[in-house]
């Protein structure tokens, strides 16, 4: 299913390397309190914490202040992916999807992939797609997907997202980005961490 529409998947398309990052880390924090909860339930807050060490490495990368993080970055998150790996604790394939996220926006940061801007947005909706499907305890068909409330919030989430990475006022986005990432501690699968 599309989401978004083929307007917004042509402005995908047609983002510089440097947008599709941006976009792409924007989705990825946007999953971070789906990483959180799992690791407190699991009793692994420290993981939650290492998780959050990367994005913000990302999010200083962004703004040019960080050097290399990349090799680093990218040895915790297997690490990462090892702790939470056939866990069975609750929200641990939320967490797992947490970090495909932030895997496609590290390899967005070195060029690595083609496209990562939409490969956020998919994972970012078959996420909360079988979210929905785990709630109602049966998959959704493409109309009941396109009449959720979580759909439709990430729909008018990625939507903002590509408008403001869009925009050419002048000066740093990462700041007011990073803020549209955090949406107030609500993940794209609504998970509150408030």
């Amino acid at each position: 299913m599309e989401y978004l529409g083929k307007t917004a998947y042509r402005w995908l398309s047609r983002m510089s390397p440097l947008q599709q990052y941006m976009f792409a880390l924007a989705a990825a924090g946007h999953a971070l309190p789906n990483f959180t909860m799992y690791a407190e339930n699991a009793g692994k807050g420290k993981l939650a914490v290492q998780l959050r060490g990367i994005a913000d490495s990302m999010w200083r990368d962004l703004s040019g202040s960080t050097d290399e993080f990349a090799e680093d970055a990218e040895k915790s998150l297997m690490t990462l992916r090892k702790s939470v790996a056939d866990d069975g604790t609750f929200g641990a394939e939320a967490a797992q999807n947490a970090l495909d996220l932030m895997e496609n926006a590290l390899e967005a940061s070195t060029l690595r992939s083609e496209n990562p801007a939409r490969v956020a947005s998919d994972l970012s909706f078959d996420i909360i797609a079988s979210a929905e499907a785990t709630r109602k305890g049966k998959p959704l068909s493409d109309e009941e997907l396109d009449e959720s409330a979580l759909i439709n919030a990430e729909r008018d989430f990625e939507i903002d997202l590509i408008r403001f990475i869009r925009e050419k006022s002048g000066g740093p986005k990462h700041e007011r980005l990073r803020e549209m990432s955090d949406a107030d501690g609500v993940s794209n699968i609504g998970i509150s961490l408030k």
